[in-house]
């Protein structure tokens, strides 16, 4: 399955939609965004692929149908759903990884501005990311970073992304909680990290992901906030971290001291990129990606089979 192109996706997609939902040929074309032509191109080749029979016939426990049913429910462009179990040692974050790697080669394009956090996810999607080197593309740091061995990526990544394509750099160098309220004002008015936070602002594409920050969750943020901390926000009813901000089940802000303290892109602020690419996986996280997904509005959300089949339980 890791061979499946962007344009197989988009002709499984008409096929369900036509021949699983019944929907007419120009509503195709009007839900995928192509023109009926294409639509007609796409049925051709399913019927002549015989691809119906493996993936329309699935019935509504296909990745196929999660996608759509997960689309529908949430009001999201596009939602990949990478089919299978998660391997035992992974949580199905690498074939994740390698799904939005390829969506992301395909989606780079001249004089991009774009944002990127960081995390496991976002990470193993290199092993999959092959872009054509393109102009003008600058790529930003979102959030700082941490001097924690194990999550020596906070800087990696986006300099490993942007090389890739071939685009300049800027990396948030602070860390993500820093000492007082004081110290980040100070970090950002004479230090000119103000700067990145302004390029926030101003995004082509954000690409980020999402923890899961409830009383036992798993997210990265519980080795960089204070563990009284952490547990008062989960009292408090935290359920998700993106971007080390810690939200509600409903995608409201946890009221708390440290979010003064946060070196990160306010969220409301990575709401207002132009695309917006979420990628999780793992089960456990349901309630925390149906939390970013109310914050965010991602216009992509990319993520495995268990995850998809727990999220729509929760709608």
């Amino acid at each position: 399955m890791d061979s499946i192109t962007r344009e197989t996706d988009l002709r499984l997609r008409a096929a369900w939609l036509y021949f699983g939902h019944g929907l007419t040929q120009q509503a195709v074309s009007d839900r995928l965004g192509v023109s009926r032509s294409k639509v007609l191109r796409l049925l051709e080749e399913v019927r002549a692929r015989q691809e119906v029979r493996i993936w329309v016939t699935g019935g509504p426990d296909s990745t196929v149908a999660h996608a759509i049913a997960l689309e529908d429910a949430f009001q999201i462009e596009r939602v990949i759903v990478v089919p299978g179990n998660a391997a035992p040692d992974d949580g199905g974050t690498a074939a994740v990884g390698m799904a939005l790697g390829r969506e992301l080669a395909a989606m780079m394009a001249p004089d991009l501005l774009i944002g990127v956090g960081w995390g496991r996810t976002l990470h193993a999607s290199l092993t999959a990311f092959a872009p054509r080197r393109q102009t003008g593309c600058r790529v930003v740091s979102l959030l700082g970073g941490s001097v924690d061995p194990e999550i020596a990526y906070a800087f990696e990544y986006p300099w490993r992304f942007a090389s890739r394509l071939g685009a300049e750099c800027q990396l948030f160098p602070s860390p993500v909680v820093v000492a007082s309220p004081d110290v980040r004002r100070s970090l950002l008015d004479d230090s000119g990290m103000a700067g990145i936070l302004e390029l926030g602002c101003a995004l082509d594409l954000a690409i980020y992901s999402v923890g899961d920050a409830g009383p036992r969750g798993t997210s990265l943020s519980r080795r960089l906030i204070p563990p009284d901390i952490y547990a008062d926000m989960a009292g408090l009813g935290s359920v998700a971290d993106v971007l080390c901000q810690l939200i509600d089940a409903e995608g409201k802000d946890i009221p708390h001291p440290i979010q003064d303290r946060l070196m990160a892109l306010p969220l409301d602020d990575l709401s207002k990129a132009k695309r917006r690419v979420l990628a999780v996986a793992g089960a456990d996280r349901a309630q925390a990606i149906r939390a970013a997904v109310r914050r965010t509005k991602p216009t992509l959300l990319v993520i495995d089979e268990p995850a998809a089949i727990a999220l729509r339980a929760l709608t």
